[in-house]
């Protein structure tokens, strides 16, 4: 009895039943092929019986049985693969105490017709020897091996474990050399019961899903005569075409091998094509909306676009923005149901933003000078605002904003504002013998020009003596001068007698301090064993208490210099500092 579409009872929990569900597609023994499918023995473990059983034959008539032949007491030139649940105490009987499995040549489930390879008796039918009858659904394969015209191999893998196995000229054996036979699932009930079922889980041969439109071929059972077909086919052979815009169920009638008129049901599920739709877009190219195809209903689908030459293609994407145009197209496939879309199409039209044109603007004014309003009409007709305020303090850049639905690019405009010139010598005091001291009047503003004292007009000046310096500097918005009285200074250098290199930004290297008044110098650091440890004839540089890329020891050091001066009057002298962290 069918429970759903791939659910079958074979026996009811019941005493004294049988029953068998076949396949009406044959196999071909001469081929490899796995047959996968699931059982369940119900849940009497006690009291409950017998178990099931997996046929391989081709018998036209078989008779069922009752109790312990599993429904197969009666059939010969089979192949059997037993699921045997209950113990038939007696050695006559040849069962073992646990659910057990073997492989048989006929209907007598006895020690002659055991052909299971290098087994004796009956095994175990899961690998741990348990009980089966646990109401669950057991996963079953049966794999044919055709190893040869004269050797072929049957296993059965029951939840995922090899359990039996018969390797033997089967097809001669037992079919009398025909390769074609039929598959087919018995079960009976005794004194003790079960409810018996079958379920498929390979693909249903009977049950199609296709797309609106997409043409299927349907296959009746083979081995047959005078097929007919509904749904308006007129094959007369075991195969049939249809498109279908509809679900439905298609029905082929034919005669069997054994001269059974039987019908086979194909149910066939149609699943519509989806739409989308895209809307076109007609806009300025600087700020153009995507382009986007929308599914006329909700659902995950992917999207092949079809764009014009010189455009990337966006890939799996419902939106993208672009500037070109031209025609796009997209073909949505739904991923529930692999169907796809006809092609949708869009246009994409997008206007060249115009550059606003002025008339010269002011660019440069003094500060606080009065800053005419700027033009919020550009030459060629583009309204709009500037930002920000107008600001006759500093350099400003302003930008013009188109308004309104007008494609127009914006427009920026600075204006430089210039500062009175403004001089400063407040740096400056003192000068050493032989020492050139560059004055720089430090002067803030734009375009400046210069006039020394003695007639210069560079933006510094060189002074090598003591005296007054002064200058003038002068641009569009004013002028601003200065004077400066350099004093005859002495210039020494001189070095700390302690420095701490513990990069704190203080004292952390030891050097002269007025290194800009030697002309020549030379800087050697010795330790407390006479070991020289630096040396250097740079003066701005300084020792960093690092020899040989370790830091070195607090404590006392000894230095040594010699340098020149500006003058050059050469010195040579030692001394001593502290190291301290």
């Amino acid at each position: 009895m069918q429970i759903d579409p791939i659910t079958y009872r074979i026996t009811p929990s019941q005493n004294s039943k049988a029953g068998m569900i076949t396949n009406l597609y044959p196999v071909n023994l001469a081929q490899n092929f796995t047959i996968n499918f699931q059982l369940n023995f119900g849940v009497n473990d006690d009291g409950g019986a017998d178990g099931m059983m997996f046929v391989l034959s081709n018998l036209c008539s078989p008779v069922l049985s009752t109790g312990g032949g599993l429904g197969v007491s009666n059939f010969t030139n089979a192949l059997l693969v037993e699921f045997d649940t209950y113990n038939n105490v007696g050695a006559q009987f040849f069962d073992i105490n646990n659910d057990h499995t073997g492989i048989y040549s006929n209907g007598t489930m006895l020690a002659p017709s055991l052909i299971s390879d290098a087994a004796t008796t009956p095994v175990c039918l899961n690998s741990t020897c348990g009980n089966v009858e646990d109401g669950a659904w057991h996963n079953v394969t049966i794999r044919w091996e055709y190893i040869s015209a004269t050797s072929q191999r049957i296993s059965l893998i029951f939840d995922g474990s090899t359990r039996t196995t018969s390797t033997r000229n089967h097809i001669a054996e037992r079919f009398n050399n025909a390769t074609n036979v039929f598959w087919s699932i018995t079960a009976s009930t005794g004194a003790a019961s079960n409810l018996q079922q079958f379920r498929v889980v390979d693909n249903n041969n009977n049950n199609s899903t296709i797309c609106r439109g997409a043409p299927v071929t349907l296959t009746a059972p083979t081995l047959g005569t005078n097929y007919s077909w509904t749904g308006g086919s007129t094959s007369t052979t075991n195969t049939a075409s249809f498109t279908l815009t509809n679900s439905g169920s298609i029905a082929c009638s034919y005669r069997d091998f054994c001269g059974i008129d039987r019908t086979v049901n194909f149910n066939i599920t149609v699943n519509p094509l989806p739409v989308v739709t895209i809307q076109n877009v007609n806009a300025c190219e600087l700020n153009p909306p995507p382009l986007t195809a929308t599914p006329a209903a909700p659902g995950t689908y992917t999207y092949v676009w079809t764009v014009p030459s010189g455009v990337p293609n966006p890939g799996n994407t419902a939106s993208f923005t672009t500037i070109v145009t031209g025609t796009y197209s997209v073909v949505i496939t739904n991923t529930a149901t692999v169907c796809s879309s006809a092609a949708a199409t869009g246009s994409v039209i997008t206007a060249p933003a115009i550059k606003p044109l002025f008339n010269p603007i002011v660019d440069t004014i003094c500060r606080g000078a009065v800053i005419p309003p700027l033009p919020t009409v550009s030459t060629n007709g583009i309204n709009g605002t500037w930002s920000p305020a107008l600001n006759n303090q500093q350099t400003t850049t302003y930008t013009f904003t188109p308004s309104g639905a007008v494609c127009a690019y914006t427009e920026t405009k600075t204006i430089v504002v210039n500062q009175t010139p403004t001089v400063d010598f407040s740096a400056y005091s003192g000068i050493c013998k032989g020492e050139t001291v560059i004055l720089d009047p430090s002067s803030a503003g734009f375009n400046l020009t210069y006039l020394w004292q003695n007639g210069s007009t560079t933006s510094t000046f060189a002074a090598t003596q003591p005296g007054t310096y002064s200058v003038l500097v002068t641009n569009a918005c004013g002028s601003d001068g200065d004077a400066v009285t350099l004093k005859a200074t002495e210039c020494k250098i001189y070095l700390p007698n302690v420095f701490t290199p513990n990069n704190d930004g203080l004292n952390d290297r030891f050097g002269i301090v007025g290194a800009r008044y030697v002309k020549s110098y030379r800087l050697e650091i010795y330790n407390r064993w006479g070991q020289m440890i630096y040396e250097s004839t740079n003066a701005y540089e300084g020792w960093d208490g690092v020899f040989r890329g370790l830091m070195q020891d607090a404590g006392m050091y000894v230095y040594r210099i010699r340098y020149t001066n500006l003058t050059d009057e050469k010195f040579d002298f030692k001394g001593t500092f502290m190291l301290m962290r």
